[in-house]
Parts: C-alpha cells; structure tokens; sequence
C-alpha cells in the first residue's frame, strides 16, 4: 500500500533553494547594506584628507626611499607596504587607495559576526555586524586611506583568537602562534595595539600555564617588533627638543576634550546632549549587567574580557590626557560586542532590536552625510578665481607647509603659490613626515625673514590659507603690518574648516 511506503527525508541535496539560502541570508544582507554605504561614502568624500596624502605620496616612492621614511614616521609600516603593493596592480588615485580600507571594513564585519556567533549567540554575532555596518566612524574609516580599518579588524582577530585559548578546553600550539602572528600584525599597524596587547597579558596573570604560552609564542613576535621600534625610537628621539612639541603634547586638558572624540567614534557627528545621554543609558545599563553577573555568580567570561579590551584604550587616553581620536579607536570593537550585549540581554523581540539599533545610528549617519564632502579643493579653487582681479599679482600663502603635497595635487588656478617654512630651508621628504605634526612658535623676525625671501610685498592681492591647529599664524603678522588691508575671512573645508583670509596691498 502506499501509505505503508516509507517517507523519504529530505537532504541538503534536494532541499528548497530557499531553505538552503536563508541561513545565509541575514547576514548577506548585512554585509551588502555594508559595501553599499561605504562604496557611496568613498565616492562622496571628496579630496584626500588629513594624512591620507602621506599614505598616497610615500608609497608611490622607490623602496629604498620608502624604507627610509616608513622609519621616521610616527607609526608602523603595516598599511603602507600593502599599499605599495596595491599600487603595483591598480591605478594610483583617491579611488583606488581608499579600496583596500573598504576590504578591510567589509572582512571586520564579517569577522565580528563570527566572533560574536561564536562566544556569545548567533543573534549577538547578527547583531554585532549590523551595529557595526551603520557606525558613521567605521564607515568613514572604510573609505580612509590609513590604516585605522586594518587595526580594527586586526583588534577583532585578536579578541576572537584571544578567547580561544582561553575559553576553549583544547589549545593546540596553532592557535597560540595564529593570536601571536596577529599581534605583531597589528603592532606594525598602529602603536595603539599595544594596549590590546597589554590587556592579554593582564588578563592572563592569574592563569600562569596559559601566560607562560602565550610569553613563549609572542617572544619573537616581539623581538620582530623590536627591530622596527628601536631604529624608529632612535631617529625620533634626535631632536629631543622638537619631539616635545608634537601635537599629542599639545591638547587642551580639559576632561570636556576627550567627549567629541567619543562621540565621533562610538555615535558619529550629532548633538552633544543626545550622545550623551546614550553614553550615560549604556554605563547604567552595563553597570547592572556587571553587577548582577557578579552577584548570581554567573560570570560570562567573554563578556568581561571584552569589557577589559573596551576599557583599557579609554582609561589610558583619560590618565595621560591623550585626547585625540585615534589613541582609542580600538575601544569601537570592544564596545561593539558590548552595546549589542545588553541590548539582547534587555530586549527580547528581535525586530524591537533591529529597529533600536538602526535608531541609534541613524542621526549619525544623517549628520555625517550632510558632512561630505569632508574635503573640497575645488571649492578654494573656484574661490580664489572668483575673487581675483589680477591673476599675475595674485598670490596664495598657506601657514603649514605640508599643505604644498596637496597644492601639487589639486590646485589648478594660475597664480603662484608659497607655503610657510623657515627662511633658507626648502622642505625634503623626511620633513613632511618628521615635522608635520609640530607646533610652531615662530618669531617676528623669522617670519619677516621669509616674507622677505619669497618677495611677498610684490603681489598686490595676497590669499592667506590659514590652518589654526598646526603651522605659523600668518594672520598674526599680517594684520599688523601698515602695507596690507585685510579684506573678507572665508571658510573653506579642506578636511577641517580653514580660514582664507584676502588682503589687498595699501596703495
């Protein structure tokens, strides 16, 4: 009979498509909402910014010369040599140097989901990759030619792999020199690694057979590291006297400083008291979640490992005063894990989940489109042309002379052009990379000695380009001098907002 007939299972072979794809789906969704908004950010931003142009400009240069200044420069060489190599293969142009830091974003989210997958839940790991992929600072990195997008995928093998041995009962040797191969990866990319490094170590004091390991397969690691670290120290450390006056020296030590940098990493650009009454949500909440996994006795070792990994880049920036942004964007990993922690902890409907993070990132998102391009040359351009009445008696002085990189790049109208550096010197290659970071004091006289020099007082119309972070305040000078009228102060947004400040000679 044919209801005696047996009923046959289905396989993976014959299974629906559907069935066979939908374990994938989430997360392929995920990861193509992640290429789309980083490959429109990358055709958005605009001009190289920052020190996209010293990646762009010195690893276009022969090996030699390159090995050369990669050792003078303030980090490791990990990012630059990968894109020398790139360059090999593809053209040398803002769109192309930008793509491997777009690689490097869609493999972190990917890595995060498996990291999340596998020491927390499938839903944590989901959740991890989407909060990632709608981070503004994440997808400004993955369109950014440095390489900040490589250390936070580098931090993220380096948590996954570090709870590997320490959560798993069965260590084989392979996995102890895989997270030490990963360290000495992310040491060469950013000296920042060195605080994720530490916090193994940290973490790891109370377990001494597992420390003695991990000391023995990261010792060549760190003998390599050496090899970098002591040349470089060593040339840095020449001129003691300039050293002291790098900008990381030369914050405002206000506590109120380090919360713009905060905010831009962990919500992107908005309202100040909208990013800090989430930061104020998310210490009440973790506070409990610490306090009650302490109190049942029910500790979840991944999660206070990440909470170590979270707080150590964060507690370093606050003790020394080091403000700036990038000395604790590995925290952004770290925190990652953490905010989708509590929110599966709190919220049990996953849809009430999604939509809270896509919630939370989406003024970000907002304000940092309305941000873009974050470099426009060719708005200084068109400026300057419009604003001139004699092209031949029309002259542009910029107060920071690294600034001459992306004057040969993108400045096209045709008038001349001088950038401040001290009468008598003309700036070499280790200059742009020694000395971009100085702050300048320099005298009247000095300045007046240069002036002097480039002949300024023959132009009749003299645009100033005034950066107020770094460089000499020409400003300063100029509108004290009886010879100059100062006219109209525009802003132009190169990177940060600048100053162009019009003076028109005294008859």
């Amino acid at each position: 009979m044919i209801s005696s007939l047996p009923c046959k299972k289905p396989t993976k072979n014959n299974m629906p498509l559907i069935k066979k794809i939908k374990p994938y789906l989430p997360l392929s969704l995920i990861l193509g909402a992640a290429f789309l908004l980083r490959l429109i950010n990358i055709l958005q931003v605009g001009d190289f910014a920052w020190d996209e142009m010293f990646s762009f400009t010195f690893s276009r240069l022969p090996w030699s010369q390159s090995w050369h200044l990669w050792l003078l420069e303030t980090n490791p060489p990990l990012h630059l040599i990968i894109l020398k190599l790139w360059f090999y293969i593809f053209p040398k142009n803002e769109l192309f140097s930008r793509l491997p830091s777009l690689i490097f974003g869609l493999t972190n989210i990917w890595l995060i989901y498996l990291l999340g997958k596998k020491y927390f839940s499938r839903k944590i790991g989901l959740l991890g990759a989407l909060l990632l992929t709608l981070t503004p600072y994440h997808i400004f990195l993955s369109g950014f030619a440095r390489g900040y997008a490589l250390l936070l995928l580098l931090v993220t093998a380096i948590i996954y792999f570090f709870l590997k041995i320490l959560t798993e009962e069965k260590i084989k040797s392979r996995d102890y020199i895989i997270l030490s191969v990963v360290n000495l990866l992310a040491f060469f990319t950013h000296l920042t690694a060195v605080l994720i490094i530490l916090g193994q170590f940290l973490i790891l004091l109370k377990k001494s057979k597992q420390l003695k390991k991990w000391l023995i397969y990261n010792l060549p690691a760190g003998i390599l590291a050496l090899c970098w670290l002591i040349p470089s120290l060593y040339g840095k450390l020449q001129n003691p006297a300039e050293f002291g006056t790098a900008w990381f020296f030369n914050f405002d030590k206000n506590i109120s400083g380090i919360l713009t940098p905060l905010k831009l990493i962990f919500l992107g650009p908005g309202h100040d008291f909208y990013v800090f009454s989430l930061g104020l949500i998310f210490v009440i909440f973790l506070s409990q979640q610490i306090i009650t996994q302490i109190k049942k006795q029910k500790i979840n070792p991944a999660f206070f490992i990440t909470l170590i990994f979270f707080a150590l880049p964060i507690l370093n920036a606050l003790v020394l005063k080091l403000w700036n942004i990038k000395f604790f964007i590995i925290s952004l990993i770290p925190l990652t894990l953490l905010a989708v922690y509590l929110i599966n902890s709190y919220i049990k409907n996953i849809y009430l989940k999604i939509i809270l993070i896509i919630a939370l990132t989406l003024p970000g998102l907002y304000s940092y489109h309305r941000l873009l391009p974050l470099s426009n040359w060719q708005q200084l351009n068109n400026t300057i042309i419009a604003r001139s009445t004699n092209l031949e008696n029309t002259v542009l002085i910029t107060n920071n002379f690294v600034d001459e990189l992306l004057l040969k790049r993108y400045f096209t109208p045709p008038i001349a052009t001088q950038t401040y550096f001290p009468a008598g010197y003309t700036p070499l290659h280790k200059d742009y990379v020694t000395k971009n970071y100085l702050h300048y004091q320099r005298s009247r006289e000095e300045i007046y000695a240069w002036l002097a020099e480039r002949n300024i007082e023959k132009y009749g119309t003299v645009f100033v380009l005034q950066e107020d972070a770094f460089g000499v305040d020409l400003v300063e000078y100029l509108k004290t001098e009886p010879l100059w009228r100062q006219g109209d102060e525009l802003y132009i947004r190169l990177a940060d907002p600048r100053k162009l400040i019009i003076y028109e000679r005294n008859r």
